[in-house]
């Protein structure tokens, strides 16, 4: 996964909407959650079992890579499309100038939006 600029980012979504576009096919997936600063996953808790020089078996527990506390609150925001996917972290202090290019930028792409035809679902009569 490749981490860019915000304004970089912005430009590389527009791209990806334009390409699903083009094709026809397929869809841009986008996700925005909480950023603690962890750049690879988390091993498991499991115990693993190692043998002695003797041959014995014990079971030893993996603990957990320390996460260093954020000083200050950012958000991921990744974006996929087919198997191009990119991502950038926003800081607190540029969350507002991001957002408002973010929701220009899905209004201008999302035209392709259709209503959905609700169909009357026939229903049941009651029996007395």
């Amino acid at each position: 996964m490749v981490f860019l600029e915000n304004d970089t980012f912005l430009l590389e979504l527009t791209r990806l909407f334009q390409k699903s576009k083009g094709t026809g096919t397929g869809q841009v997936s986008i996700v925005m959650k909480k950023y603690n600063g962890q750049d690879r996953p988390t091993p498991s808790l499991k115990p693993k079992k190692i043998k002695d020089k003797k041959g014995k078996v014990k079971e030893t527990i993996v603990p957990k890579p320390k996460v260093h506390p954020v000083e200050q609150h950012s958000c991921l925001m990744r974006a996929k499309l087919h198997n191009r996917k990119i991502s950038t972290v926003v800081n607190s202090k540029d969350v507002n100038r991001f957002q408002l290019a973010y929701c220009n930028l899905l209004k201008g792409n999302m035209d392709n939006l259709k209503k959905l035809k609700k169909t009357k679902s026939k229903t049941a009569k009651a029996t007395s």
